[in-house]
């Protein structure tokens, strides 16, 4: 099998570009990704990337209107406060809209890569 084009495969199966119109590829191999995974966990990378993530959510308002948006989700709620679940449904597809691609990009390419370093 090819290797994963500059990360792209890994970062589509996991949900991370989709909404960017990146696909992933045909032939797709579940245990590359596995051990991608395992690697990015392993060398500390993974964590060091959702600190970056963090950060720049945070840096860009994005938790804060998140935040705010699951706020407003509990205060519509008329019969019952919804549950964590329902509340993290609801938040969901905006949250993922509303990354800033400047951020998705530069988590692609720092991606990109560590995986084409491996």
């Amino acid at each position: 099998m090819s290797r994963t084009v500059n990360g792209i495969q890994v970062l589509a199966q996991k949900g991370l570009a989709s909404n960017r119109g990146i696909q992933a590829h045909p032939a797709s191999d579940p245990g590359k990704e596995d051990a991608v995974s395992q690697q990015l966990v392993a060398s500390g990378e993974k964590d060091r990337l959702k600190a970056v993530l963090r950060q720049r959510l945070a840096e860009c308002g994005w938790t804060e209107d998140v935040t705010r948006h699951a706020r407003e989700v509990v205060a519509k709620s008329k019969d019952a406060p919804p549950t964590a679940d329902e509340i993290a449904d609801a938040v969901r597809q905006r949250g993922r809209q509303r990354v800033p691609d400047q951020i998705k990009a530069e988590l692609l390419t720092e991606l990109r890569t560590i995986i084409l370093q491996r």
